[in-house]
């Protein structure tokens, strides 16, 4: 184009030069009087036409640098939030070429351009915004064309604020409600602002617009991202089929063309999402080879392209996920080593791009992951070191976007973190502290959104951190206080949605910690009446779905409870019935997956509590047995993890059991 103005201009100075001096032009023949007229009326149009290209083009770089940090580029794929964002950088700089020569517009969207070029939005946004308006007041033809503005302006919004995102998309929803991917912009928006109802009921209508199209692809990612919600909602049952559902139609795909990347990518995602599925279950062997599955095919990719980044950074996530499910299996110092694995990626990441927000919260939460396994090794120091650099980022996150539900969710576990630690070190005010911090950050999401199950079941969990500080300074009356006061929350989701079994395990372990304090009070009696309460739950709750492993070791979890409480009533022989009820349970999930340590190691607690009862009862051969039986375990397991303080305190517990009754 360029090109040819310089020589429309060429021709027509030639023209000039042909007249002869001082004569003008021939009217009608072209605009201008003087050759020098002509050339600076066109100069100044070409050098204002490559100036809004350059702008364009680096405006363009800039925000796909930018956009790299949504979250929903995981989902949609980076690429194709790039070509969006040059789509809005498109829609502005054309609207240039229709200004009809009006200045005072040319100069706003040349305005809009050099801002975007220097990374700020808020001009582009306005131009887009006046675009929308203009194309929703003419006529029904135009309606495509607004929905189209609605989705460049909330493309860029998504980049400043949430909320301002959300209420584009959902303008563009309006205009045009078949678009699947504006829908999948809607649920995850809605899921970053908190309200999962409103995020489910958006990816539902993702995947029957996709559905209705029958563009597998579109469903499969629609499935997925359901399928998230419903796992945050606590709905494992209605999670897992969406990721099932996921996982069938992209193997089908990957099959036909094993050789497309993006299939692939989505593959790896797949075996990540029942991954989790596995985890939260407790079957962990399960969850470890589909995590392993997911690494294989991203270090494949990564292979193939190790400059990309979001390659990179889904390696990182699958090393973090199969250091969560070693932690789990209490294989701390290889979940550490796996932690560790993906920390060096994304500081690689973030330092390479700093201002990326995405890579600044994958950044905190690696430093949270290895403070999980440091406390769970007992090294608390650098465990705190970890956790404090996690809230620094968080900190800076949450003040960038305040709008933003999720960042502040996660500063408020990262003061809650600060607390475990500081509890653990026995500074119980400063603990204290922390956890009223993230308590107030929690009520500040439920008063925002009362409807918010999530944000309520957070608070609750706020009350029983504070309530566990409470216990530990001796003030027993106020913690069981907190317990109620969390308690209370468990019961009103569990009644508002009486089918989430997430709520219901929740209510479970509410009612085991009232049992705890009220046995520490001396109340037996009450304790035994919230002890049998939970094991109601549980029970329920593990002949719904008896593979559940976690429900299974609830269940064992609460036999032993009530077994301790009819221990201290002097009624030894139902402990004992209640005590071997546990071990039956926690001896079937350690045989079933014999390389969970987990397992392996409540197998010997239970075995312990039984050798305590047959020492009451003058039965010194059978506490014998029981314990070296419990002894054999926890030698196992140190060996295995030499570096974990529970293991070696318990194992130091059977061999002074023992000594104190051998002869």
């Amino acid at each position: 184009m360029l090109l040819d103005k310089r020589q429309q201009f060429q021709r027509v100075a030639d023209y000039f030069a042909r007249l002869e001096a001082g004569q003008t032009a021939i009217r009608g023949f072209n605009p201008y009087e003087t050759p020098a007229a002509f050339a600076s009326t066109l100069e100044s149009h070409l050098f204002r036409i490559l100036r809004q290209r350059i702008d364009a083009a680096r405006a363009k770089e800039l925000l796909a640098i930018r956009v790299q940090q949504e979250p929903i580029a995981a989902v949609l794929g980076a690429e194709h939030m790039g070509e969006k964002i040059s789509a809005a950088v498109d829609a502005i700089a054309a609207e240039a070429r229709v200004s009809d020569g009006e200045a005072d517009r040319e100069a706003t969207i040349e305005l809009a351009l050099s801002s975007l070029a220097e990374g700020r939005t808020a001009e582009a946004k306005g131009v887009l915004a006046e675009i929308l308006q203009r194309k929703a007041a003419e006529s029904r033809s135009s309606a495509q064309a607004a929905a189209e503005a609605a989705r460049h302006l909330g493309t860029l919004a998504m980049l400043d604020d949430t909320l301002e995102a959300l209420a584009a998309f959902r303008r563009s929803a309006e205009l045009d409600p078949s678009d699947t991917s504006i829908w999948i912009h809607v649920a995850q928006l809605e899921w970053q602002r908190g309200d999962l109802d409103a995020a489910a009921a958006a990816a539902q209508r993702a995947k029957l617009e996709a559905e209705l199209k029958g563009v597998e692809r579109d469903v499969k990612v629609a499935n997925d991202e359901l399928g998230d919600i419903l796992f945050d909602q606590g709905d494992l049952r209605a999670a897992s089929k969406c990721y099932r559902d996921a996982f069938a139609i992209i193997e089908r795909l990957t099959k036909i063309d094993p050789g497309n990347r993006e299939w692939q990518r989505d593959l790896s995602i797949s075996y990540n999402n029942i991954g989790d599925v596995f985890r939260n279950q407790g079957n962990l062997a399960q969850a470890l080879d589909s995590y392993k599955a997911s690494l294989a095919i991203r270090e494949r990719i990564a292979k193939e392209d190790p400059g990309n980044a979001n390659g990179q950074r889904g390696l990182s996530v699958s090393h973090n996920n199969i250091g969560d499910a070693l932690r789990d299996q209490g294989k701390l110092a290889q979940a550490l080593d796996s932690y560790k694995a993906s920390l060096i990626i994304r500081e690689r990441l973030a330092q390479a791009d700093p201002a990326n927000a995405k890579w600044q919260r994958d950044l905190a939460v690696s430093h949270k992951k290895i403070g999980d396994a440091l406390r769970n090794l007992k090294d608390l120091a650098h465990a705190l070191d970890s956790y404090s650099a996690s809230l620094i980022i968080r900190e800076r996150l949450a003040q960038a976007d305040p709008g933003n539900a999720r960042r502040q969710r996660d500063l408020a576990v990262s003061h809650s973190n600060i607390g475990n630690v500081l509890r653990q070190q026995g500074r119980l005010a400063e603990a204290l502290d922390s956890y009223k911090v993230s308590l107030a950050i929690r009520q500040r999401l439920v008063q925002a959104d009362v409807r918010n199950a999530k944000w309520q079941r957070d608070l609750s969990v706020s009350h029983d951190r504070i309530g566990d500080v409470l216990q530990d300074q001796g003030n027993l009356t106020q913690a069981l206080e907190s317990y109620r006061a969390s308690l209370a929350i468990r019961e009103r989701l569990a009644q508002a949605d009486p089918g989430n079994a997430k709520w219901q395990r929740d209510l479970s372990i509410s009612h085991d910690r009232i049992g705890d304090m009220l046995r520490q009070q001396c109340n037996v009696a009450a304790a035994l009446d919230s002890y049998r309460t939970s094991l109601s739950i549980a029970e329920r709750l593990a002949a719904t779905e008896p593979q559940n492993a976690e429900w299974q070791h609830d269940l064992s979890v609460s036999h032993n409870k009530i077994g301790d409480v009819l221990k201290d009533q002097g009624n030894l022989a139902q402990a004992l019935d209640s005590y071997h009820a546990s071990l039956a349970i926690a001896q079937r999930l350690a045989d079933a997956d014999p390389g969970n340590a987990g397992w392996q190691y409540d197998v010997a607690l239970s075995l312990g509590r039984i050798g305590l009862i047959g020492a009451a009862n003058g039965d010194r051969e059978g506490a014998l047995r029981v314990w070296r039986r419990g002894l054999a375990i926890m030698q196992r397991l140190t060996a295995l993890a030499p570096d974990h303080a529970g293991f070696a305190e318990t194992k130091a517990w059977f061999e002074a059991r023992i000594a104190e009754i051998s002869d």
